[in-house]
């Protein structure tokens, strides 16, 4: 099996889900010795055009598209009775058909969604992840330059367009219940000896389901590798590698094939991710 050229570790920041962070010491083949290297996922876009693969390679990086809010949206099926609604969201995000932003300000400024604006879409992104993890209207408002009442109108809008209700209120509970949050593959986190707040139950669940996720994806590469692509590293939702340049269009239908490969344990579902190819690592993130 292929490991990565650049292993991977556990964040401090990414501790409490276990999301993955590129930067552990690395082998040294020629002296057998590790040495540390900077965390790379915090290397500004700008200064990765620094890394480039080897000569007579090609660059290829997959990322997954709004994993996150697509979980989350997941986990509202589960608590939602009938589920259909979420699911047809799913289905459409998956196929490339919905975007979650334009469908917010669709509900934020009572509009169809083939007429919502760009400035209107652009107002509703920083709401669609935040709130979907319990953020305050006034907080979210304050994070991307808003007024108040425009953080007020586009929150109401949010839990009218998504219905996370009964999602927010089941996961909170059970964690208050049992005191641990628990992914689909078994990943545990507890809350002993103090309530926790929802948003961090939220977040936590959805984001110890994302790494479940890209860990179960990343081992699958590393065993179905072909001889002629290496890994070179793996950021939180993201996979990089390097394929020989002959071979470039076979290593992007590699990658995304195998990054949405139906995941058993999330109910057979296949997650959209995005792939592309470059000379250097900043053209493919």
């Amino acid at each position: 099996m292929k490991r990565p050229r650049q292993r991977t570790s556990y964040a401090i920041h990414r501790a409490a889900t276990g999301r993955l962070a590129s930067g552990m010491d690395r082998s040294d083949p020629d002296k057998g010795l590790r040495k540390k290297v900077h965390q790379v996922q915090n290397i500004p876009k700008k200064l990765r055009d620094a890394f480039v693969p080897d000569p007579g390679y090609r660059m290829i990086g997959g990322d997954y598209a709004g994993i996150e809010w697509a979980i989350a949206i997941w986990y509202c099926a589960k608590y939602n009775d009938p589920p259909g609604f979420h699911e047809d969201l799913l289905e459409r995000f998956r196929a490339g058909l919905f975007d979650p932003h334009r469908y917010l300000a669709s509900f934020a400024f009572s509009v169809i969604e083939a007429k919502v604006l760009p400035d209107q879409r652009k107002i509703c992104k920083g709401y669609t992840h935040g709130r979907m993890f319990d953020g305050s209207a006034i907080g979210l408002a304050r994070s991307v330059g808003h007024t108040q009442v425009t953080g007020l109108k586009v929150c109401d809008a949010h839990d009218r367009a998504f219905q996370t209700h009964a999602f927010k209120k089941g996961i909170y509970e059970d964690a208050c219940k049992n005191k641990y949050v628990q992914t689909p593959l078994g990943w545990r986190r507890y809350f002993w000896g103090y309530q926790p707040k929802k948003q961090e139950v939220l977040g936590t669940l959805v984001q110890a389901t994302a790494a479940d996720l890209c860990k179960y994806v990343g081992l699958k590469i590393m065993k179905s590798l072909p001889p002629w692509a290496e890994l070179l590293t793996t950021t939180h939702d993201s996979f990089l590698l390097q394929v020989e340049e002959a071979k470039t269009e076979e290593g992007l239908a590699f990658l995304k094939d195998t990054m949405e490969m139906p995941i058993p344990w999330l109910d057979g579902r296949s997650w959209r991710a995005d792939v592309q190819d470059g000379a250097n690592w900043r053209e493919v993130s």
